[in-house]
Parts: C-alpha cells; sequence; structure tokens
C-alpha cells in the first residue's frame, strides 16, 4: 500500500459521496415532491476516526477483494451492489495514479 494512492482513494471517495445526490434515490422519471426533498438539519464535525472505514475499504479491496461484498452486507450498508461498484472504480482509479 502507497500512501499516494491511499490518499487518492480517500479523496476519490470522499468526494464522490459528496456529489452523489439523495435525490437519485427516486426513479429517474418521478420527481420528488416539496415535502419529500431531502433537507439538512445539521451538519455534524468529522470525528477522530472517520478514516477507518475507508482504511478498512482500501485494505480489503488490496489484499482480499474477494470479501469486499461480505463486508458490505454485514456492515449493512444500502444499495450495497450499487456502493460496492463505486468503491471498486475509485480503488482502481486510484491505483492508476
Amino acid at each position: 500500500m502507497s500512501q499516494p494512492q491511499l490518499a487518492e482513494f480517500v479523496k476519490l471517495k470522499w468526494y464522490g459521496s459528496l456529489t452523489d445526490s439523495l435525490d437519485g434515490e427516486f426513479p429517474k422519471n418521478e420527481k420528488p415532491g416539496d415535502d419529500e426533498k431531502v433537507a439538512v438539519v445539521e451538519e455534524l464535525p468529522l470525528y477522530r476516526n472517520f478514516l477507518l472505514p475507508y482504511l478498512v475499504e482500501w485494505s480489503l479491496l488490496s489484499e482480499r477483494p474477494g470479501d469486499v461484498a461480505a463486508y458490505i452486507r454485514c456492515v449493512r450498508m444500502p444499495h450495497a451492489a450499487k456502493y460496492e461498484k463505486r468503491i471498486k472504480q475509485w480503488y482502481e482509479r486510484s491505483i492508476e495514479n
């Protein structure tokens, strides 16, 4: 594991998750009503351990890629298949650089 590749993975995952729209939960041909829009109630600060899941996913992707799907199911990540595909894309892009 190289630090620049890990840093790139964290950056891709961080910005990728920020740009994912919560409105994407609706079908493409259906627009949410005004009462269904997501509103940010409160922004919380980052905790000291916020990087731990990133490191776990990075190590699984680099050392044991076959266990990634089981890990994602174990932590009960919503839309597990889509999430697995996204983090694999971020990992591939991070090791290319």
